[in-house]
């Protein structure tokens, strides 16, 4: 209502105050997970749960995402950490730039260097340029010549000029010499 919303229980009582800031270029996911309910006001996020229980409150980060493979990356002040199940911070709140964990890894920026970092926030490989998460398994390493390396960030294949994914589980890479390679995870 007037740009502002509400979570509602489906006994049809109100679990929050109708008083968050809506933004319509946002996809419903941004708002919910299914468990935890993110409210958004005057640029601050807070969480309540399916009970109207506040369990982060909004003076404590600008933003809460929601948890994935029990991390909860949050950001404050322009970095991004990641704290544990039971809000604990796991991962130091100092990247300049971090994606959720997915497959035990996360893509994280600091300081003109971008690496992926393990549960513990150990670095586990790092790029001077940015790097592209291809599939669970293979990641995309620009430069003057690009190549895919694994997860342990082994060289696999060299001077690649293009990647295609007809599907989830398949990478097909073109080689500069016209080779062309199938990867699948």
């Amino acid at each position: 209502k007037n740009g502002s919303y509400a979570y509602v229980h489906s006994s049809g009582c109100f679990i929050c105050p109708l008083m968050y800031d809506f933004m319509k270029d946002k996809a419903i996911e941004t708002y919910t997970d299914g468990k935890f309910f993110k409210l958004i006001r005057k640029g601050k996020t807070s969480w309540c749960d399916e009970n109207g229980v506040v369990v982060i409150p909004a003076n404590q980060y600008d933003d809460v995402y929601f948890i994935s493979e029990n991390l909860i990356r949050v950001k404050r002040n322009n970095l991004y950490g990641f704290l544990d199940r039971k809000l604990i911070l796991q991962i130091p709140i100092k990247y300049e730039s971090a994606e959720d964990f997915s497959d035990s890894l996360a893509l994280v920026s600091l300081k003109e260097k971008t690496c992926f970092i393990n549960y513990k926030g150990e670095e586990t490989l790092c790029s001077s340029s940015d790097m592209e998460r291809l599939s669970r398994h293979y990641f995309l390493m620009p430069g003057e010549k690009k190549y895919i390396v694994n997860r342990q960030g082994q060289v696999v294949l060299q001077d690649v000029w293009q990647v295609q994914k007809p599907n989830a589980h398949t990478l097909i890479a073109t080689l500069l010499n016209g080779e062309i390679k199938l990867l699948t995870d």
